[in-house]
């Protein structure tokens, strides 16, 4: 993964993201960085492609590695980093790429620097993977290792969290638009109409969600796209189908262009 070179602003950047731990999978941890990454790739323009859960097992996490980052512009791992035998991701990504894992002096500079005593625990904090970069970013005292098009990321949230906007700081693509549509239809009355309009505006998502809870609306139906133009012309062409008495309310489109806060 090379440095950010200026500003790269394109429609079409897609991720991956590769949870990695057996206390995701067993459910001693809850994983906040999945819905973040949700967020914060939605408000970046960067679509997030795939999402995997994977074991602290080295197999897994090279297999895994390997077909995504074959897949994805980008690839963003979570987990698997630390000084223990089951912080195996290092390893998992040098295996992906055929490389061997190698001590970075950098490191080692800097955790002698930190105080940290190096004994064979604290030295595996330096363990990076062959031909590996450094991002850094504002701020940050302890650099985000990448290798290729994968950005290997610690497990704890407030890390993730900053590291994650370190590697993606200049990095943007096209903001999604999203817009509305509260109806009293019930919806398979909307069967017909949604086809329509979802053939006449191919560059347009349209998802229909019935809510069953609601006191004011039936279905709930959402038109997403890169074209603020065209979500609204596909929100006004479904309107101009319906009988408009089952308009309850609408959301008008709007971009979604802020990252969350940490």
């Amino acid at each position: 993964m090379a440095e950010s070179q200026g500003h790269e602003e394109t429609a079409s950047l897609t991720v991956g993201l590769i949870i990695i731990g057996d206390e995701v999978l067993t459910g001693k941890v809850s994983d906040s960085n999945t819905p973040f990454c949700i967020r914060f790739f939605r408000a970046k323009g960067i679509e997030l492609s795939e999402i995997a859960v994977i074991p602290d097992t080295l197999e897994t996490i090279s297999r895994t590695v390997k077909r995504f980052s074959e897949a994805y512009d980008w690839v963003v791992t979570s987990g698997g980093v630390g000084p223990t035998h089951d912080d195996l991701t290092m390893d998992g990504v040098s295996k992906a790429f055929g490389v061997q894992v190698i001590e970075s002096e950098d490191l080692i500079q800097l955790l002698t620097l930190r105080g940290k005593g190096l004994n064979p625990s604290i030295r595996r904090l330096a363990r990076v993977p062959e031909g590996f970069s450094f991002y850094w970013g504002e701020g940050r005292v302890w650099p985000v290792v990448g290798k290729e098009n994968v950005a290997i990321l610690p497990g704890v949230p407030k890390f993730f969290e900053s590291c994650l906007r370190a590697v993606f700081h200049e990095i943007d693509g096209n903001p999604v638009t999203q817009g509305n549509l509260y109806l009293s239809w019930s919806e398979p009355d909307l069967v017909t109409p949604l086809h329509k309009v979802n053939d006449a505006y191919p560059q347009v998502s349209i998802g229909s969600y019935p809510k069953f809870s609601q006191e004011d609306h039936k279905v709930m139906v959402t038109f997403e796209g890169r074209d603020g133009d065209q979500v609204a012309a596909a929100m006004d062409a479904l309107l101009s189908l319906l009988d408009p008495t089952g308009l309850v309310r609408t959301d008008p489109p709007k971009r979604t262009d802020a990252p969350p806060s940490s």
